[in-house]
């Protein structure tokens, strides 16, 4: 049997990929949640056939592991990630190395996925992996494990169980909502139920969007912690005059309200963001639009699903935490008068606070590793002028470079509002930092798209 070594950061991403697998192929799998792990996997058990793997996680990257298979063991490798091939400069040629490594972007397209996994498998004649026979009546059910099952609605579906290669029997309707009859026969079925193939996609894509409303629908009280008030209210002509419509706003509250949920239930960040609100003018104005403005450059560039944007608006509200004074949010160039005129104590909190910030957001499960990325990377450069590290796009992944690019936008239209004038010079400010078709040719032109509709 064919073992799959899947490899993500994100829990309910490993369950609903792995269900997804489980229904159409008969394998083995083995869940990993970092880079490092999987390297470990696979030093004690060198017996995989492919590996499935995100790109940026914490304890080890998809680049670390990557690396690691193409010196070892060289196994098809498939990216499943938010952000694009071509941004991950630590991964050298990718398809070079095996024919069959693939790339797919997240949200994940299931019908290419499992063509990709079909074409690695059928690869290899002797290999004994089980691509459901189309002869066989176990082609028109997809298997599905009751401890996955039981986690979502199911009353639009009809549940089966297997007696036999080509006898199934409902154990379920349409309708019903109980599990009683499931959870009746689960030690007999061993955790596996059945779906019928149609249904088994539908059902993937609605656990995932329920996923996604369950962790959001016990929402934090906004008006009690005060932030979207008048802070909002100071970008909200800005946002508009982007084109951001209400509905979209909306959706982007949804997202900031579930992310102050998460930050909420850690007792030693609820103290230090209730500190942040406190401060009010700049300081939450300008975490709060770039929340926002995430949402319309990730709309733009066809990447705006409820995982990513969850990351960019926890990122948006935790970059500044560890600094106590708003004034000092403000400063993003090191070579301007209001940096050089600092005291040497406060020079120093600036220059050190992405370190800071990101290192304390790396010890915390709550957190996902590309936030604590965007964090320690969001004073850098595209073109290696920023800091602390001073790299350059070669050396940020994309959500990084989204992520940057938000923040200077945010900065500028709080200090210089949203006319054409002011949109004439933060292009220039693009092309200081380097947001260019050179660098970063895919946020440059969805940037000058939503510039263009605006003024149109």
């Amino acid at each position: 049997m064919k073992k799959v070594l899947l490899v993500d950061d994100e829990l309910e991403i490993l369950e609903i990929l792995e269900t997804l697998i489980l229904s159409e192929v008969d394998c083995e799998i083995t869940k990993c949640n970092s880079g490092n792990k999987a390297i470990q996997e696979l030093q004690e058990a060198n017996q995989y056939d492919i590996i499935l793997s995100d790109y940026n996680m914490p304890d080890g990257n998809g680049a670390d592991l990557f690396e690691y298979n193409v010196t070892n063991m060289n196994l098809p490798f498939i990216f499943i990630s938010g952000g694009y091939l071509e941004d991950y400069k630590d991964v050298k040629n990718f398809y070079d190395h095996n024919e069959l490594n693939f790339f797919i972007n997240k949200p994940v397209d299931f019908e290419l996925l499992i063509n990709q996994l079909e074409k690695v498998f059928s690869n290899d004649k002797s290999s004994g992996a089980f691509i459901r026979d189309e002869k066989t009546d176990l082609k028109k059910y997809s298997q599905i494990r009751f401890s996955f099952l039981k986690n979502y609605d199911i009353s639009n579906y009809e549940v089966y169980m297997k007696l036999s290669d080509n006898n199934f029997v409902k154990v379920k309707n349409i309708g019903d909502e109980s599990f009683e009859d499931l959870e009746r026969y689960e030690k007999k079925v061993e955790d596996k139920y059945y779906l019928k193939q149609e249904d088994m996609n539908l059902f993937l894509q609605d656990a995932l969007k329920e996923h996604i409303y369950n962790v959001s629908r016990a929402p934090a009280n906004i008006s009690e912690i005060e932030i979207l008030g008048s802070s909002l209210e100071i970008m909200h002509d800005s946002l508009k005059a982007l084109g951001m419509t209400e509905l979209q706003m909306s959706l982007a509250v949804k997202t900031v309200e579930s992310c102050i949920k998460t930050i909420n239930s850690d007792k030693t960040l609820k103290n230090i963001f209730k500190s942040f609100l406190k401060s009010k003018g700049y300081f939450v104005s300008h975490s709060i639009t770039s929340c926002f403005l995430s949402y319309l450059l990730a709309k733009e560039l066809e990447i705006d699903n409820e995982t990513t944007m969850a990351k960019l608006c926890m990122a948006s509200l935790m970059h500044d935490l560890t600094l106590a004074d708003s004034e000092l949010c403000k400063i993003y160039d090191l070579s301007t008068n209001e940096f050089i005129d600092l005291k040497n104590d406060q020079k120093k909190v600036i220059e050190t606070h992405a370190f800071e910030c990101s290192e304390m957001c790396s010890k915390l499960d709550i957190i996902a590793g590309d936030v604590v990325t965007m964090i320690k990377d969001h004073h850098e450069w595209p073109n290696g002028g920023g800091f602390p590290r001073g790299v350059d796009s070669n050396s940020l992944f994309a959500l990084s470079q989204l992520f940057i690019t938000v923040l200077h936008l945010s900065d500028h239209l709080f200090k210089n509002g949203h006319g054409a004038d002011s949109i004439l010079s933060f292009k220039a400010r693009m092309r200081i930092i380097g947001i260019d078709e050179e660098r970063t040719p895919k946020i440059y032109r969805a940037l000058n798209n939503i510039f263009d509709k605006a003024s149109s």
